[in-house]
């Protein structure tokens, strides 16, 4: 009967990570799901305090933010140090690997979607039927400006895990 614990509670040590830990694809998904539910906020909005200070824009902050809140393990500057990722040089606009995602060529929901306009770069989640949530000026919002709006060199980046 030792003999039996023993060996059961070797396998729930070994296994239990294993059976807690959500699956990339819910991860996934929840990402979408998260973004959909901060439609609305000013937490990351340009006026807003948070993160680096008002009047400045925080669409990346809003995409870590969100990231982390689904399970996600997300890019950050300086090697695990420092803020987020930025939207374009260094980001998720310009680089060429980013740890945990992977580019793809097409997108799917709790994919990040990256481009820019006039030189200015954006960020944004995928939730679905093209629309991409994200932070403006105003709030979070939900909409399909980032393919009918004129930003170029669009990117689509996906949790690997």
């Amino acid at each position: 009967m030792v003999k039996l614990v023993t060996i059961l509670l070797v396998a729930i040590l070994l296994l239990g990570p294993a059976w807690s830990k959500a699956s990339v694809s819910s991860i996934r998904s929840k990402i979408a799901q998260v973004a959909n539910n901060k439609v609305g906020s000013t937490h990351w909005s340009y006026a807003s305090s948070c993160c680096h200070g008002a009047n400045t824009n925080k669409c990346n902050y809003f995409v870590y933010d969100v990231g982390k809140e689904a399970g996600a393990k997300m890019p950050t500057r300086y090697f695990g140090f420092g803020g987020p990722v930025g939207a374009g040089a260094g980001g998720w606009g310009k680089a060429s690997s980013l740890n945990y995602w992977s580019k793809v060529s097409s997108r799917q929901a709790g994919d990040i979607v990256a481009g820019h306009k006039s030189g200015t770069y954006h960020v944004g989640i995928y939730v679905g039927s093209n629309m991409v949530v994200s932070a403006n000026s105003q709030n979070i919002g939900k909409n399909a400006n980032m393919f009918t709006q004129g930003y170029q060199d669009l990117v689509y980046w996906r949790y690997q895990g």
